[in-house]
């Protein structure tokens, strides 16, 4: 049997208190919360990180089918049919117009909004050989009336 120590009162010392402060408590609180709050901002860039690979990678994919169908139709580009700027209307009475067409409204459904461009240049060190340009350009922010918004593009080059 343990003896008790009494104070000079003659009554025993307080008991030590255990748990946690209100001031424990609450900087567990904001430190848990600043936390949480980097971990749900960095999730968000992380979305926002994936779809723009996915907006490019779907991009590349069109601008690759388009060269690849001009590949195909190798006189209808050496006689410009495919020449077509951002807003220009392509050719419907030749087989390359119609795809273009077919082409933009790829590219728009995919894109939305997107335009897509094809240029030809000539080789300089090669009369006879042609450098095509395929441009698909689309808006980050899905603003189709405001020309001036930021764009998105991926551009493909290829000598034919």
């Amino acid at each position: 049997m343990g003896i008790a120590h009494r104070g000079p009162s003659g009554h025993s010392p307080p008991a030590r208190q255990t748990g946690v402060t209100l001031v424990e408590t609450l900087v567990t609180l904001v430190s848990t919360s600043v936390g949480l709050l980097g971990i749900a901002a960095l999730h968000l860039l992380t979305t926002a990180n994936y779809q723009e690979a996915s907006e490019r990678l779907r991009a590349t994919a069109l601008a690759t089918a388009m060269l690849e169908q001009i590949r195909a139709n190798d006189d209808a580009f050496r006689r410009h049919l495919y020449d077509v700027d951002f807003n220009g209307a392509a050719d419907r009475s030749t087989g390359a117009g119609q795809q273009i067409d077919r082409w933009r409204a790829s590219v728009s459904e995919t894109l939305s909004p997107a335009r897509g461009l094809v240029t030809k240049t000539a080789i300089i060190s090669d009369p006879g050989a042609s450098r095509i340009t395929i441009i698909v350009r689309w808006s980050r922010f899905h603003q189709p009336t405001n020309q001036n918004a930021p764009f998105r593009q991926v551009t493909l080059e290829s000598a034919i």
